[in-house]
């Protein structure tokens, strides 16, 4: 518990410091392996999911599981981190033993990095699917709505990528595609 603690502490300071040289006009672009960061993310995530009951599945195309990507690592990090986080938050509490989980996809579509993210809580109202990506707008009894308008800036502004979802009565899929531009594989 101590060492998950101080990982996270240690992740919030580099966020920090991120952020402000990203205030002061500099970004901290660099070439990191996705699906280690990917993986560091869900183990940053453990404790909540496990307090959900919910758990985290990683499913890597074999395509995919090399890959490099080159961007500002705090803004990667905060997508993910966001849209794992919100999936975990679509299951309502529970004190059944029920499978209750979260898929993260990580695959490669000609030069493109992908993303999914899969939830199978209540689908996404046709109300709510209108505004999801505006600013303040939540379904959330604790939450700002600022989360989901983030993604969507830094993924298609900073990242020059595309974020789409799908949601039925049941369950919800968010996509994220990478231009190939920025995705590689490692050694090469």
């Amino acid at each position: 518990l101590l060492q998950r603690i101080q990982a996270n502490v240690l992740h919030i300071d580099d966020v920090v410091q991120r952020v402000q040289r990203q205030i002061r006009g500099h970004s901290d672009v660099e070439r990191f392996k996705v699906l280690e960061e990917i993986q560091a993310i869900v183990e940053m995530l453990a404790y909540f999911s496990r307090q959900q009951q919910v758990k985290i599945i990683i499913d890597v195309e074999p395509a995919a599981a090399t890959m490099t990507y080159k961007a500002d690592i705090t803004r990667f990090r905060q997508v993910v981190v966001n849209l794992l986080s919100n999936a975990i938050d679509t299951y309502p509490p529970t004190t059944s033993s029920k499978a209750r989980n979260v898929s993260l996809g990580l695959g490669r579509r000609p030069g493109f990095l992908r993303i999914t993210v899969t939830d199978h809580g209540p689908g996404i109202s046709p109300t709510v699917r209108a505004k999801i990506f505006e600013p303040f707008y939540t379904t959330k009894q604790k939450g700002m709505g600022i989360g989901l308008f983030i993604v969507k800036k830094v993924v298609t502004e900073d990242l020059g990528g595309t974020l789409d979802f799908s949601s039925g009565r049941q369950g919800t899929v968010f996509t994220v595609e990478l231009p190939p531009r920025k995705a590689s594989h490692a050694g090469r």
